[in-house]
């Protein structure tokens, strides 16, 4: 749901995350998806990370700011829908180099 944050109530805005869509550079090279033990190769794939936090009564319940932990999953650029619970995206990991 999107909601304009002029149509809100200043009070309202803790309830609600912001979101900003990046544009990933491409990739050098294919990608290769393992789903249902099948593999597939994508030749673009775009991944999304998400940062976990946990609250409780509006104070941090563990570390520094709340921070429990990320999730990473990835799929064809061509999806607009969905995701892992989908079948259309797959979890994955991160590595730097």
């Amino acid at each position: 749901m999107v909601v304009p944050l002029a149509t809100m109530e200043a009070s309202e805005y803790p309830a609600w995350m912001l979101m900003k869509r990046l544009r990933p550079a491409s990739r050098e090279r294919a990608a290769l998806l393992v789903r249902q033990g099948r593999e597939e190769v994508v030749p673009e794939l775009v991944s999304e990370i998400g940062l976990f936090s946990v609250h409780i009564d509006g104070q941090p319940a563990v570390g520094d700011g709340g921070y429990a932990g990320y999730l990473v999953r990835s799929k064809p650029a061509k999806v607009t829908e969905g995701g892992v619970h989908s079948g259309m995206g797959v979890l994955d990991s991160l590595v730097f180099r």
